[in-house]
């Protein structure tokens, strides 16, 4: 992609795209919410404003630090005035809030993990979405941050087996003289596998907050992921 403009505001930052493939333009918005109530809406006036300097199809995506329903905050029983607003903005810039899969929270905090929330999202407008197909936005294990990352993805072509090659990876592996090569040649499907292991956790977190046993397999399964994400990382810089 090109990078055209960027437009930096109080609580975004905006870059015009122009991809190579196609010479297809459109803007992305990062945002960063205020958590302050009287300050939400500057921020809804500022995609107002900045909006108004492009006609590209766009994109927001960030922490909004708003939900819009009950559902997206624990022990949350009504619907407040500001999760109207944030719906009514969203209506009034034209965009689409599409479903988020892996859970209905991105960010877990508070005491023992007491509340949760769906902070984060992406937002498109009608335009982006003609241009890419099959548009899906889902939640990522929570590795470092209380959020959940969260991934944008369009319809896309996987490509075929590699050749089986000798990896500098495996020299991290404990016990590695004693692995053969289907353990140590297949990187990607153990990383799913500890992926996999670890969504359950988050997943069973999302819902209830863990007992200390259950943190502990939670903690096993994230530093399981880390090491087979680190060894693909290694491979990809070889």
């Amino acid at each position: 992609m090109e990078n055209l403009e960027v437009e930096n505001g109080g609580y975004s930052i905006s870059v015009r795209f122009r991809n190579c493939v196609d010479g297809f333009s459109w803007i992305f918005f990062g945002v960063y919410g205020p958590v302050i109530g009287n300050e939400k809406e500057d921020f809804w006036e500022e995609l107002g404003a900045i909006r108004g300097r492009w006609d590209d199809p766009w994109c927001v995506g960030g922490d909004f630090n708003s939900v819009r329903f009950p559902e997206e905050r624990r022990n949350a029983p009504n619907l407040t005035v500001e999760m109207r607003r944030f719906s009514e903005v969203i209506g009034e810039l034209g965009l689409r809030d599409s479903p988020l899969t892996g859970g209905p929270f991105t960010w877990i905090g508070g005491l023992n993990s007491q509340a949760a929330s769906r902070l984060d999202r992406f937002l498109i407008s009608n335009q982006w979405e003609d241009h890419f197909s099959a548009i899906t936005q889902s939640t990522l294990p929570r590795l470092v941050s209380n959020h959940s990352p969260i991934v944008l993805e369009a319809e896309g072509f996987s490509s075929g087996k590699s050749p089986f090659r000798f990896e500098n990876m495996w020299l991290k592996i404990d016990g590695f003289k004693d692995l053969n090569k289907e353990v140590v040649g297949n990187v990607s499907s153990n990383k799913a596998e500890a992926f996999a292991g670890l969504q359950y956790w988050e997943a069973k977190e999302k819902k209830n907050p863990l007992n200390p046993r259950d943190m502990e397999a939670k903690n096993l399964a994230l530093e399981d992921y880390k090491k087979w994400a680190l060894m693909e990382e290694t491979s990809w810089r070889q």
